[in-house]
């Protein structure tokens, strides 16, 4: 026993000699120091707005057909999120203000467009064929036996559209025989 206090105090007597010298506290900073840390501080920093990027107007739209009858040009531009048409006529206005700034019809829907303007904001639109797939088999089109008002079918095509169409048509009015 005597050997662990004798350890005991050994051990401890230097701790007990430093503790009565004091403790010395560190030096403070200039202010200055910390003035500099604070300007660079991000959650204190001014930053530019951030810049709203504003939605085109025809981004929702696609061009539905179009067709020229001697100068004049009318095309139907289709909004794919609501449906809705639009009928233009070229040196017209509809009613929406948008009207035909350009347009180019070609043999081939892929290079044929329109560019349509709307309050001096301009956008060129082309077909979609994947959109105009889905009119022409959704409920209502011709080709599924609805109403006779579609885009696809007042779409100007090149002949090998033509022969597939009337291909589908003879298929829809050839009357099948039950057995």
């Amino acid at each position: 026993m005597q050997r662990s206090i004798l350890f005991f105090i050994l051990v401890l007597g230097p701790a007990f000699a430093v503790a009565e010298d004091g403790f010395a506290p560190p030096d403070a900073h200039p202010l200055k120091h910390f003035q500099e840390i604070w300007k660079k501080n991000p959650f204190t920093l001014k930053t530019a707005p951030v810049a709203v990027q504003k939605e085109s107007f025809a981004k929702d739209l696609v061009l539905g057909s179009m067709v020229q009858f001697g100068e004049e040009i009318v095309a139907v531009v289709v909004n794919t999120k609501t449906r809705e048409r639009t009928e233009l006529v070229s040196g017209q206005n509809a009613a929406n203000g948008m009207k035909i700034k350009t347009a180019s019809l070609e043999d081939t829907r892929k290079d044929s467009f329109v560019e349509v303007e709307v309050n001096g904001e301009s956008a060129v639109l082309h077909y979609d064929e994947n959109f105009l797939k889905q009119l022409a088999t959704s409920p209502g089109s011709p080709v599924s036996g609805g109403s006779s008002k579609s885009i696809a079918a007042s779409t100007r095509t090149s002949s090998s559209d033509d022969e597939s169409l009337r291909s589908r048509r003879r298929r829809e009015t050839t009357p099948t025989s039950t057995r």
